[in-house]
């Protein structure tokens, strides 16, 4: 990595952090004070000897905040690491002082709570849950939320006044036997997740008088195995759901059907108009089924990341907001012993996406199309896909919709939409790297990578996303056409009457069109064969 040596102020700094390119910078004016850039974060870094102990510099380490025009906290950075030089220079250990673990964001000394003095230190399980989420503030509400749940629903609430480390293997198979055969299957593997976390954080950080780690090896391994063996149960891969290709046609009429009104009454008002959830709730699957988004990526799209007349979208890989330290992120446990988080809607709010990539998405015909009508009702809500009950918020998760698309005989749920685009883009013949290119997916980084900046043409995949959705589009037409045989519906003077009304929409005269028609016609013949 690059190490260059500045003093440290705005001006300096925001070249390096609008660049993005990894590089440890060095503070000329205060010693031992760095700002590294890495892939994924930024931090500051400060390097010092305790007086009298012997042994190489510590290094302490202070997560960067990024504000508006790219302005670090840079002054935060040296007064923290002013208070840490004075602790050092004083023969204190930072890592073994009250105030020192509370600079580092270090949980406080564990006290020893047995009534014997000469015992081990006592570390509750509702301690080590609280230190849990203080470490944790950086993970995303939704898999706060998730972990929280997993611990209020999953461990026994005797175990929060035990130490954690009486919670034996044996209690924890226990308890996931019985949730599991209650019929909470997915969630009694999410509490082993949960618990396994916990027991992992805590581990780095306590330890006792001598320094060494009160905790050893994590249960859960052991729990895992009385599991199989003393209870039978074997965890089973999930079902991977995807609307299969010869479903396509008919996926794509069923979606029509619930926005034209002519689908289930459930949906509609008395006038047969679809309820506005619904209806956009259904061009939200559409975009996903033609563009591989991920569901709350699409919903929570903004007008603003979308542009019409170039014909893509751009999701930012991140969105800076404000954490929440520690102390105002855990609420502490209710009068039920449930863990209380203080999170808000906004907490939930899209915060980029999961790789921390920008993604460009180009628009097929179909998506322009699509997003050209949505913007020209949009309103003053600046979503896409806008609530109609709370303005300036996107649609909510409408799982009722969803439930109803599965009861037509497809195996959906919104992920599903981003897998059936990935496997109608392997079908098509686009290449490996281009459908990780068009799904966002982390791809190997080096030096080279670094100068190749996604933005510089942010259309050049439309053709890999057109194939895709000629491919929808054509599944969509056959279906509609056995449709049309089966019923009996067209003549030969309707079916003319149509082909040159549609003829003349695309600007040609029936004679090119039939030339091209017979080209077609020529190449599946020659593909059959």
């Amino acid at each position: 990595m690059n190490i260059q040596k500045i003093r440290f102020n705005v001006d300096n700094l925001r070249p390096f952090i609008k660049a993005g390119v990894p590089v440890t910078i060095k503070d000329s004016a205060f010693k031992g004070l760095k700002f590294t850039i890495g892939k994924s974060k930024m931090a500051f870094t400060f390097d010092k000897r305790v007086s009298g102990r012997k042994g190489s510099a510590l290094t302490f380490s202070m997560r960067a905040v990024v504000g508006p025009h790219n302005a670090v906290n840079y002054k935060e950075a040296r007064e923290w690491a002013a208070e840490l030089k004075r602790l050092c220079e004083a023969g204190i250990d930072p890592r073994e002082d009250e105030a020192g673990r509370k600079l580092l964001g270090l949980p406080p000394l564990l006290v020893n709570r047995s009534k014997s003095s000469g015992a081990n230190p006592v570390l509750l399980m509702d301690d080590a849950v609280k230190v849990f989420f203080s470490k944790k503030t950086y993970l995303k509400a939704t898999t706060l939320h998730s972990l929280a749940r997993n611990i209020n629903e999953g461990f026994d609430p005797s175990w929060l006044k035990l130490d954690i480390r009486e919670i034996s293997p044996a209690m924890i198979a226990a308890r996931f036997a019985e949730r599991h055969r209650g019929g909470s299957r997915a969630s009694s593997w999410n509490m082993l997740y949960a618990y396994s976390n916990i027991w992992n954080t805590n581990k780095k950080l306590f330890k006792d008088t001598e320094g060494n780690k009160i905790l050893g090896q994590c249960p859960i391994l052991e729990a895992r195995q009385i599991i199989r063996e003393e209870y039978g149960i074997k965890r089973h891969k999930p079902k991977r759901m995807v609307v299969k290709n010869h479903q396509l046609g008919r996926f794509l009429a069923e979606l029509d059907r619930m926005t034209e009104g002519s689908g289930h009454k459930v949906w509609y008002t008395e006038e047969g108009v679809p309820l506005p959830f619904v209806a956009m709730t259904i061009l939200l699957t559409k975009l996903s089924l033609f563009t591989g988004l991920r569901f709350n990526e699409a919903r929570f799209l903004k007008w603003a990341y979308v542009d019409l007349e170039e014909g893509y979208f751009q999701l930012p890989g991140s969105i800076r907001r404000p954490k929440k330290d520690g102390d105002a992120l855990f609420g502490d446990f209710d009068k039920n012993g449930k863990v209380h988080l203080n999170l808000d809607e906004h907490d939930f709010d899209f915060q980029g996406t999961k790789n921390g990539e920008s993604h460009f998405v180009p628009m097929s015909t179909y998506v322009w199309a699509l997003l050209r009508e949505l913007h020209a009702n949009r309103g003053d809500n600046p979503f896409v896909f806008s609530s109609t009950k709370d303005p300036g918020r996107p649609i909510k998760r409408h799982i009722s919709v969803f439930q109803f698309i599965q009861c037509l005989g497809f195996d959906y749920s919104p992920h599903a939409a981003r897998r059936t685009f990935a496997s109608i883009a392997n079908d098509v013949g686009i290449g490996y790297r281009d459908i990780k290119e068009m799904l966002n997916h982390v791809s190997e980084s080096d030096v080279t990578s670094g100068y190749i900046v996604p933005g510089f043409n942010p259309t050049k995949n439309r053709h890999n996303f057109q194939k895709v959705c000629d491919h929808i589009l054509a599944k969509h037409a056959q279906y509609l056409g056995n449709q049309a045989k089966a019923t009996d519906r067209y003549d030969q003077e309707t079916i003319a009457n149509e082909l040159a009304r549609f003829v003349a929409t695309l600007g040609l005269t029936p004679k090119e069109a039939v030339k091209i028609l017979r080209t077609i016609a020529k190449n599946q013949n020659a593909k059959a064969a």
